[in-house]
């Protein structure tokens, strides 16, 4: 033992270890095949205990996502395109003596009660009264200082004294470059009692300006017939066409567009010089 050198020392421990390992392990086996099986239990129960302290337990988790799709039926998009149109719109009659005979469905463009109208058999010295849809009645006058196309007409809501700062809800008017072909529309009118009708658009007649700007002039439906002076709206319950019955609405299921409402201020027209007056 003297003679070996340091390394052979080490080499000679790993040996005897290694033998030593071999013989335990063998003497191991051979006891346990004699042992009792409750015994062997033991063991086993110790060993996998031990195992499971040195080696981590991964756990993998898993997040499930939940997604909430909200469905939209067409039914309730209808139903509130047509509330939300309908606060802004009302019913013209003429009233003869004791007598209310309906003209045209209107719609309020601005909120202190200005009223469009189809200029269809509208006659200025007529009386006519307004109707809401919640029952609110007035009258109405010609108001001096808007002037009549040849499709609109506008009337304006006489208020008392009271309802002086009396406030209407207006029109939401859509922008007609953004129409397109088969898209779907709703058709609101009725001379009683409000109807409605969902078809598409079928047409849109278009025109240029003298610098070649194209623009569109009336909307077609393939609606079968439509009340004087109803709405077309999309199915967000802006207000793109109106029927004014006359030019291209004649056809009863072609509509002006809707920017056609938008009230402009009276011409006056120049008073021609006179030989007094040079």
């Amino acid at each position: 033992m003297e003679d070996l050198t340091k390394q052979q020392v080490i080499l000679l421990a790993l040996l005897l270890s290694f033998v030593t390992s071999i013989g335990t392990g063998i003497i191991t086996v051979s006891l346990l095949d004699e042992a009792p099986d409750t015994v062997t239990q033991t063991i086993n129960r110790v060993v996998e205990k031990t195992i499971e302290n040195v080696l981590p337990t991964q756990t993998t988790i898993k997040e499930t996502e939940k997604q909430t799709q909200v469905v939209v039926e067409k039914d309730d998009l209808i139903t509130n395109s047509v509330d939300e149109a309908s606060k802004s719109m009302v019913r013209v009659n003429t009233v003869l003596g004791e007598d209310k005979v309906f003209f045209s469905i209107g719609v309020v463009v601005r909120d202190d009660g200005i009223v469009a109208v189809s200029a269809l058999g509208f006659v200025p010295t007529y009386k006519y009264s307004i109707v809401f849809d919640n029952g609110e009645t007035f009258d109405a006058k010609v108001p001096e200082d808007i002037g009549v196309t040849d499709n609109v007409a506008f009337l304006s809501i006489v208020k008392s004294e009271k309802e002086a700062d009396k406030k209407f809800p207006i029109a939401k008017v859509g922008n007609t470059g953004s129409l397109k072909l088969g898209q779907s529309i709703i058709n609101i009118g009725g001379d009683k009692n409000t109807s409605i009708q969902v078809g598409r658009i079928a047409s849109l007649a278009k025109v240029k300006d003298a610098d070649g700007k194209e623009s569109i002039e009336a909307i077609e439906t393939d609606i079968s017939s439509a009340t004087q002076g109803s709405l077309i709206v999309d199915f967000s319950g802006t207000i793109i066409g109106f029927n004014s019955n006359t030019g291209e609405a004649r056809l009863n299921k072609s509509f002006i567009v809707a920017g056609d409402l938008i009230p402009k201020a009276k011409v006056v027209p120049e008073t021609p010089p006179t030989n007094n007056n040079p």
